[in-house]
């Protein structure tokens, strides 16, 4: 009867341990010096295996609770911790004087007196005095901003972004790729065909395929029911007279991209 009693002693100890790493419990609410003591009296009790594990567990438990004990207070002193019940008895014990000398202590005031002294307005109404009438100051020359444009492959090859061999090479690709892609009407649905891995690609893609529609090599058509986008293979429909504008920021790059 007492080597059972012993042996759900060690259990509860198990389990109180298990508690505070969870942290249902504070760890300094295990009395460890008193569960060493249990286990200390209840060794020459244990006869299996098993419960030697459980004698080992539970101290092995017990050590981790201390663990835990040392790291709060750790903490606590990192952070200049004081217990709530003590700081209210150490202001209970203080007399008016004392109260006051904590206060003027600890008070670290944020508001600064400043003023505007007689010499510093006569220097401010000396640099208004000089400074040139407002109507002046207005007719300085404007600066003129030129409006946002999209460059032409002609400008492009002026600035040597790049050259006639290269722009004749990508678009044999892209159209070679359009072909293989392309269903039975010759047609490729925009997304699928300008999507890449990257943004970058994308918008590369999609600017050469806007090349290529510009200049009548391909047809773009879109469905307003379906609210669909596709390139058709129909050359004798692409006069490239249509512009149809479309939108292809990041935040719409990523919304295609998802419904991949």
């Amino acid at each position: 009867m007492a080597r059972r009693i012993a042996y759900e002693e060690v259990l509860k100890i198990i389990s109180l341990c298990e508690a505070v790493k969870t942290g249902g419990l504070s760890p300094f609410e295990v009395d460890v010096r008193e569960k060493l003591k249990i286990l200390r009296r209840y060794l020459p009790y244990w006869k299996t295996l098993e419960e030697l594990i459980n004698d080992a567990e539970a101290f092995n438990e017990l050590v981790t609770v201390i663990k835990l004990q040392g790291d709060s207070l750790k903490k606590q002193a990192s952070m200049l911790y004081m217990d709530s019940k003590l700081l209210e008895v150490k202001i209970k014990t203080l007399n008016k004087e004392g109260f006051a000398k904590a206060l003027l202590k600890s008070w670290r005031p944020i508001v600064a007196l400043d003023q505007l002294t007689p010499q510093r307005i006569q220097e401010a109404i000396d640099y208004w005095n000089t400074l040139p009438p407002l109507r002046e100051r207005m007719r300085r020359e404007e600066v003129l901003l030129t409006p946002p444009k999209t460059l032409t492959i002609e400008e492009l090859y002026k600035l040597k972004v790049i050259s006639q061999a290269e722009i004749k090479e990508r678009i044999g690709k892209l159209l070679e790729e359009l072909k293989e892609k392309a269903d039975e009407k010759g047609e490729v649905d925009y997304w699928s065909f300008i999507m890449g891995e990257t943004y970058e690609e994308t918008f590369e893609k999609a600017y050469y395929v806007s090349f290529l529609v510009s200049q009548g090599y391909i047809q773009l058509k879109y469905d307003p029911v379906e609210e669909k986008y596709t390139l058709s293979l129909d050359s004798k429909k692409a006069g490239g007279d249509t512009s149809i504008p479309i939108h292809l920021s990041y935040d719409e790059w990523i919304k295609v991209k998802g419904y991949e």
